[in-house]
């Protein structure tokens, strides 16, 4: 009883240790972030204190793979092992896959396709403390600050639901977790249950993460049936003022044939379409090693971009669905 006793009380000194460690700034947003999401400052900021600063965590977020030209960012992840892990994954899933694409209008294989880019389906979901890259990004990275503050307490929030230790789960260097890569605000508005045993699990269960990828889709407006971008030939000189880097479609397909734009009808990947001249379109140039490479995208496009904020990531996971898609179906 004595070395309970004993514990306690050192446990307390520590946690008020940390609570006088904090800057006037830091319990400013702790006793912001207790208010929104009624989480005791108690436990924010015991969950400070059980937090590391990571450097490693401030070096990758602000050297992404996405900073790279297309022509060395798609060879990371359109790769003959992940179109043939994706067609066996696919294969094992069949029936889980089949049951998202009903429910919630979203191909099998664009499912596949993010499981594949995110985690090389599931075989690696990360190995940075979750706990400690959500502290090292709210607290110590001011451009991103208040966002990963906010996931940090709802990270919190998440443990305790789910019963997780908050030193213990595992992720990327933002805070994502498990198979599809979620962050904590998306784990708990897009999760669900999909294999019905009463717990949203998409760290371990695929299932899990098969239903929670499609609904988060189908959440962001994807369009069952429609077409995601095709590839077109234009006129470098007729088109600068179609590109932009906001990702928001703001032109229509008129806009884009007035200034030159056309189908590549030639390649494989352009099926028998017809594009009226009303519809939401947008200009997408991808650097290539001696040229550049024009696409044109679709809404359904800009739905993968919810995903991960790059037009590469979105091209990616476009192309690597296809990819699959067409393996599957050659054998």
């Amino acid at each position: 009883m004595l070395g309970k006793r004993v514990l306690l009380l050192l446990g307390l000194a520590v946690f008020q240790a940390n609570s006088a460690e904090l800057s006037n700034e830091h319990k400013t947003w702790v006793e912001e972030l207790s208010t929104k999401y009624d989480i005791s400052e108690q436990v924010l900021t015991d969950a400070i204190g059980q937090a590391k600063f990571d450097e490693n965590v401030l070096t990758k977020i602000q050297t992404p793979w996405e900073k790279k030209p297309w022509y060395k960012y798609a060879p990371i992840f359109i790769t003959e092992s992940r179109i043939n892990k994706g067609v066996e994954y696919w294969q094992q899933y069949e029936a889980t896959f089949a049951k998202a694409e009903a429910e919630y209008g979203v191909p099998a294989q664009v499912i596949v396709a993010i499981m594949g880019v995110e985690t090389f389906y599931g075989k690696y979901k990360g190995n940075i403390s979750v706990l400690d890259s959500l502290y090292t990004l709210g607290f110590n990275y001011p451009s991103r600050g208040k966002f990963f503050r906010q996931e940090f307490a709802q990270y919190i929030k998440l443990s305790e639901q789910q019963g997780w230790k908050l030193t213990e789960t595992q992720g990327s260097y933002a805070g994502a977790m498990g198979l599809g890569q979620f962050i904590s605000s998306s784990y708990s508005y897009y999760g669900v249950d999909f294999s019905g045993d009463g717990k949203v699990d998409m760290i371990n269960d695929p299932v899990d993460a098969i239903g929670s990828i499609a609904n988060y889709f189908s959440k962001h407006k994807w369009t069952t049936g429609a077409s995601v971008a095709y590839p077109v030939k234009a006129d470098s000189e007729k088109i600068a003022e179609l590109l932009s880097s906001s990702l928001k479609i703001t032109h229509t397909w008129a806009d884009l044939t007035a200034a030159g734009v056309v189908l590549k009808e030639s390649d494989e990947r352009v099926p028998a379409i017809t594009i009226e001249d009303s519809s939401p379109a947008k200009l997408l140039k991808l650097q290539q090693l001696d040229s550049d490479e024009y696409w044109v995208y679709l809404d359904n496009f800009y739905t993968i971009t919810r995903y991960n904020h790059s037009p590469l990531y979105a091209m990616a996971v476009f192309q690597l669905s296809e990819k699959i898609k067409q393996a599957k179906h050659a054998q």
